[in-house]
């Protein structure tokens, strides 16, 4: 059910102001990955009076019911409105945080000073189920959605990793979105179209990590068991800066012997290619499948399969050679009433 309510409004159970079901044209909610969560729809004018800047529009997702969504943006034309709204995390944006440090502090804890460090007050509530990484962090003058999401080095995801899952006002850091699922997509049965673009120009065969200080290995390189499946050797230097070797003699607690910030240097290269997978190409699979359970034919089903953000799943199309296993890295969802 999609509905609207007032911009005060945190509580999102009832019916609001008014359901729009019957009203909008193309409604879809799209989600990345530590990336954008929006939603889009257009309605006739006349149809409903209540969709003003600020108001919050909620729909259906993949995984949670009743998300909320503040009315961002709206454009008119042909008697229609045309709304984009993004997700109320999304409020965040207006914070500030004025200047933290954050000193060798778990995630859970950082999560804590980020939530408090705000200058005004916010109804989030964030929480993480990562545990054992400690590390510092210093935020200055940074809004909480650049402080937790941003690309700039002293931001959350930056320093303690993690993907986050917005549920209204429920923030959590995850340490990895999505599950091994056990749904497959079939051609002739839910799949209804598919792109698949397949990058080869990033592949890595041969590493040469370098630690703090610009230190190599004895050996300098670290080769991937792929390192022949290609018609050339491809080589990359990988930096490791947070690994650093402690001065000979020295009482200081930080730092590696020689030989342990060595054997570092070979496990993360390693991990590169067993877990990172940087010697295999990159491929991007546009999938377009039909929730089985909206359709008449199978509308007994309830959530025997469901595929959400971060998901691994099986795509599978026989005709064209397609037997995949991919991760669900972003999503466009259309919630809307199924005949």
């Amino acid at each position: 059910m999609i509905k609207v309510f007032k911009s005060t409004e945190t509580k999102f159970d009832k019916n609001g102001l008014q359901v729009l079901d019957k009203y909008v044209i193309d409604p879809v909610v799209s989600e990345e990955v530590n990336g954008i969560f929006q939603l889009d729809f257009s309605i006739p004018i006349k149809k409903s009076k209540y969709i003003e800047k600020e108001n919050i529009v909620v729909a259906p997702t993949p995984k949670f019911d009743n998300q909320a969504f503040r009315i961002s943006q709206i454009r008119k034309s042909n008697g229609l409105y045309h709304v984009t709204c993004y997700h109320i995390f999304y409020d965040l944006i207006h914070n500030l945080i004025e200047d933290i440090s954050i000193v060798n502090m778990g995630a859970s804890a950082a999560l804590d000073k980020i939530s408090s460090g705000c200058v005004n007050s916010h109804p989030f509530i964030f929480t993480t189920d990562m545990s054992n990484k400690t590390a510092n962090c210093r935020i200055v003058r940074y809004n909480p959605v650049k402080a937790l999401l941003g690309d700039d080095d002293n931001t959350f995801v930056n320093r303690w990793g993690g993907e986050i899952e917005r549920n209204n006002f429920k923030i959590n850091m995850k340490k990895r979105l999505g599950i091994d699922s056990s749904v497959q997509v079939r051609y002739r049965k839910n799949l209804t179209g598919y792109e698949a673009d397949i990058d080869y120009t990033q592949v890595t065969t041969k590493i040469m990590p370098k630690a703090a200080d610009g230190v190599l290995l004895p050996e300098k390189y670290v080769e991937s068991p792929k390192i022949n499946h290609y018609h050339l050797i491809k080589t990359k230097v990988v930096e490791y800066s947070d690994i650093k070797i402690k001065d000979e003699g020295s009482q200081d607690s930080e730092g590696l012997s020689r030989e342990e910030a060595f054997e570092e240097m070979r496990r993360r290269a390693r991990l590169e290619f067993s877990q990172n997978h940087v010697d295999e190409p990159r491929a991007n699979y546009k999938v377009s499948f039909v929730d089985l359970e909206k359709t008449k034919e199978y509308k007994h089903i309830k959530k025997l399969e469901s595929v959400n953000l971060g998901d691994n799943l099986k795509v599978i199309h026989k005709d064209e050679n397609v037997d995949v296993t991919a991760r669900v890295i972003s999503y466009k969802y259309y919630p809307h009433t199924w005949g």
